[in-house]
């Protein structure tokens, strides 16, 4: 995050200061790589395994927290102390040693931040993990696709987490996001977008037009800003549009934005989780549920949770402002699935197996998978649908519905349809 002056190690003396919003990313970073690597490992059978981590935008590694005014590690510690404590818990478990192989490459334009980050990594007790360390000092936009080749030339399938905690909008363009997933697909990403600041900044002169396509947001480019920004809650407008961009645009399969305040400014930013795979996006959601955090989402608790209609009042679509992760929101994720479910497992003609229903509906709910379980066993138990396992019998467990179960409505049941999204 050493994009501007504000971000600079060049004096010791005065490191950047850490914000609360940042202090959460960090929290939401440790918890889904422990996750992470804690999922992928969880056969006792497997003896290693191999991972690249990429920090695009490293910074110096070492803050003075705003909160507590003391000195607190950046993303390359988290990341490091992570993977550490990741591979001893596994070892807790296992009979034979289990070993983490992880590449890190730290990336960032800002030589003092290069240069104060190795100092503090090696004198901090990383100095044994030296040859496993790649520090460059460049544009990642400009070195992402050697890294890429790098990773690659190793095996396709390769497992690698980009994290891009980028200052503002405009230093990865969604191109690179395609080309990581085109050539990694077992790649996920972790993406800062300072989204209000696009927001507040785009227009229909031609220098913003030029700006967006560089940056690959095709929605955004065919709507007329002057004409939108004329409308009732027109930012909420644009978030979807914005939204929608990277959903169409960035080559992954599973996209899932999360808002954060900062306390500093009244302008948002995205924290926006990429995957090619279910399972990925699962485990981030369920992060997000268990730390209960400052992230909001804007939009519904139920389907099309971005799909904001301004044709449509807030009093009538039941939609709120903002979408915390608390109990009250789970409760009420709950019982929107419940509504919109049946009408949704209808318009695709009845009967959909699970991994239909997450596969089209995923990017559009707070739901996690076990939400989405309980909701369709409880469905089932009132007699609106019914859950046949491929062999044909009815599942009665709800965290037994597996991805080939079959979820088929039943003649009588009555439907309570979503609006149709106008924007």
């Amino acid at each position: 995050m050493s994009k501007t002056k504000k971000y600079d190690w060049s004096d010791p003396d005065n490191l950047p200061t850490l914000e609360a919003h940042s202090i959460t990313k960090h929290e939401v970073l440790q918890a889904y790589l422990h996750r992470y690597l804690e999922v992928l490992n969880i056969d006792p059978r497997i003896p290693s395994f191999k991972i690249y981590l990429i920090d695009g935008f490293c910074g110096g590694g070492q803050y003075v927290n705003e909160l507590t005014n003391k000195l607190q590690s950046g993303s390359p510690a988290i990341i490091l102390d992570t993977v550490r404590d990741a591979e001893a818990l596994i070892n807790l478990k296992r009979d034979k040693e289990f070993k983490i192989h992880a590449k890190y490459f730290f990336v960032d334009t800002n030589p003092h931040a290069i240069r104060f980050l190795k100092e503090h990594l090696i004198s901090n007790g990383y100095k044994d993990r030296a040859q496993d360390m790649t520090f460059i000092n460049g544009l990642f936009a400009e070195r992402a696709n050697d890294i890429i080749r790098n990773i690659e030339a190793k095996s396709k399938n390769s497992r690698a987490i980009f994290i891009l905690d980028q200052y503002g909008y405009k230093d990865v363009p969604l191109h690179i996001i395609r080309d990581i997933f085109r050539k990694l697909p077992n790649a996920e990403i972790i993406l800062t977008i300072a989204t209000d600041w696009i927001i507040d900044y785009i227009n229909d002169s031609d220098k913003s037009k030029f700006l967006i396509k560089k940056i690959g947001l095709n929605q955004l480019s065919k709507l007329s800003i002057e004409d939108t920004k004329k409308q009732a809650d027109w930012r909420m407008y644009i978030q979807k549009h914005l939204s929608d961009s990277f959903k169409n645009d960035s080559g992954a399969l599973f996209y899932t934005p999360f808002f954060i305040k900062s306390n500093n400014c009244n302008r948002s930013y995205w924290l926006v989780h990429l995957s090619m795979h279910e399972k990925a996006r699962n485990e981030m959601m369920q992060v997000h549920w268990k730390l209960q955090n400052h992230f909001i989402h804007h939009g519904g608790s139920g389907l099309n949770m971005l799909g904001y209609n301004p044709d449509d009042d807030e009093r009538v679509t039941g939609q709120v402002p903002m979408f915390v992760f608390d109990n009250v929101a789970k409760d009420q994720s709950l019982k929107s699935l419940e509504l919109d479910l049946p009408s949704w497992i209808h318009k695709e003609g009845g009967d959909v197996t699970f991994r239909n229903i997450i596969k089209q509906t995923f990017n559009t709910s707070p739901a996690s998978d076990e939400m989405y379980k309980e909701v369709l066993f409880k469905l089932s138990k009132y007699g609106e649908l019914e859950i046949k396992t491929p062999k044909g019998s009815n599942r009665r467990v709800s965290l037994q519905i597996s991805p080939n179960d079959n979820i088929r409505l039943k003649k009588q049941t009555q439907f309570y349809f979503m609006k149709p999204d106008k924007a």
